[in-house]
Parts: C-alpha cells; sequence; structure tokens
C-alpha cells in the first residue's frame, strides 16, 4: 500500500489553486474593466482615441490606456477614477501570481527535499 499524500502538501496544493484562480478571476474582471474604460474614452474623447495607431488600439488596450493617461488624460477625474480601479485589480493580480507561484516552489522544495509525499 502506496502512503498517502503528506497534508500539507494538500493544504499547499488547494492553497495554490485558489490563488491562481483569483488571479484568472481578476484578470477577467480586469479586461472588462478595461473595455468599459475605453468605451468611456471613445465616448468623450474621441479623437484622441483615434489618432493613436490601429494595433495599438486593437491588441494593446493597456498600452492604449497607458498612452491617453500620460497624453494629458491623467488630468480628468473620472478617467483616473476609472484608471484606478484598473490598476488595483492588476496588482492584487500580480500579487496572487506571486503567492500561488511560491506555494507550487514550496511543494517542490518539500517534496524533493523534506521527504513530504506528493
Amino acid at each position: 500500500m502506496e502512503p498517502a499524500t503528506s497534508p500539507i502538501v494538500i493544504v499547499l496544493a488547494i492553497a495554490a489553486a485558489a490563488a491562481v484562480i483569483g488571479a484568472w478571476v481578476i484578470a477577467f474582471r480586469d479586461q472588462r474593466r478595461r473595455r468599459e474604460l475605453v468605451a468611456w474614452v471613445v465616448a468623450h474623447h474621441g479623437p484622441r482615441w483615434d489618432s493613436l495607431p490601429e494595433l495599438t488600439r486593437r491588441l494593446n488596450l493597456a498600452g492604449a490606456i497607458e498612452h491617453m493617461r500620460r497624453e494629458g488624460l491623467g488630468d480628468d477625474p473620472e478617467f483616473m477614477g476609472r484608471y484606478r480601479i484598473v490598476k488595483h485589480g492588476k496588482r492584487w493580480q500580480v500579487n496572487l501570481q506571486v503567492v500561488g507561484a511560491m506555494l507550487i516552489g514550496a511543494i517542490y522544495l518539500g517534496v524533493h527535499y523534506l521527504d513530504w509525499i506528493w
């Protein structure tokens, strides 16, 4: 009979999965918020948005939004409020990705060096 998986491995694997799923959910919500911000920019500052290169507008929304912020929309309080919401989610996403990677690394180290059972 094979030994059962170490309880610490189970706990760390569940926590890593939760962190990765949380990061994915935040990425999904941020993409929606980014599209909403772009829709607002198009509605209120259409000529500025149209002045951006086509590829930037279609493929790199985050870069396009950042460019708009640097090119004068940083003074618009409504734009900055929406922009901060998008940036806040990005910080959480990165933090959860780092936590997930650290937990997976802890599992790896425990299995290989601390004789945890996978």
